[in-house]
């Protein structure tokens, strides 16, 4: 079954060392209409970077001897790769203080068990969300919106998407009681307001 045509031949980068995983998500997205090429290592994915640029990275994080930490880091570190969007996914669960020092790094972030049709579904969403952020940006373009008001509306509405999806899975996995979470539920809130006056 074919996607939105959002995800038209975008092209996705699968790093997963299981070696079941990796071609049955790669086949599914595949149906979806996007190119799909995988890789099993940390070190093939930097390798594969060196001479591709896909849209979109599907980073999984428990892998030897170069974790997905590690190789995200890595990713970021690059003029040439830092910003390709990369979505993680795991059976990790994530850390508060993973959360802090990746959160900012990823653009999505899902806990395995998924089947790979749930797996194609986050992909087309991160597109069509990404899609209705820069059809907000043309509409404040023709409005006559300060152009350093319309950047920094896109980067902050990218994050907040993203901080939005890792809150709730954090609130599944630790006590709403906990303080540092309640920290990083008030900077949510700070960044929805901050994005809501930059357009008003």
């Amino acid at each position: 079954m074919q996607g939105s045509g959002v995800e038209s031949m975008k092209k996705i980068l699968i790093v997963e060392d299981h070696p079941y995983l990796s071609p049955m998500y790669s086949r599914m997205l595949t149906k979806r209409g996007y190119i799909a090429d995988f890789v099993t290592c940390g070190e093939s994915c930097l390798s594969y970077l060196e001479e591709n640029t896909p849209d979109l990275i599907l980073l999984d994080i428990l892998m030897e001897p170069m974790n997905g930490w590690d190789v995200l880091t890595s990713i970021r570190n690059n003029p040439g790769t830092r910003d390709i969007p990369v979505i993680i996914v795991t059976a990790k669960p994530p850390t508060i203080n993973d959360v802090r020092m990746y959160g900012k790094m990823i653009d999505g972030f899902r806990l395995k068990p998924f089947t790979s049709g749930e797996l194609a579904d986050l992909v087309d969403r991160f597109f069509s969300d990404r899609s209705e952020i820069e059809k907000e940006v043309k509409i404040a373009v023709k409005s006559g919106k300060k152009p350093q008001n319309i950047e920094e509306y896109r980067s902050l509405a990218i994050r907040e998407q993203v901080n939005s999806d890792l809150l709730t899975l954090l609130k599944t996995l630790y006590s709403y009681d906990d303080n540092e979470l309640q920290e990083e539920v008030l900077r949510h809130r700070q960044l929805k307001k901050r994005i809501e006056s930059l357009l008003s």
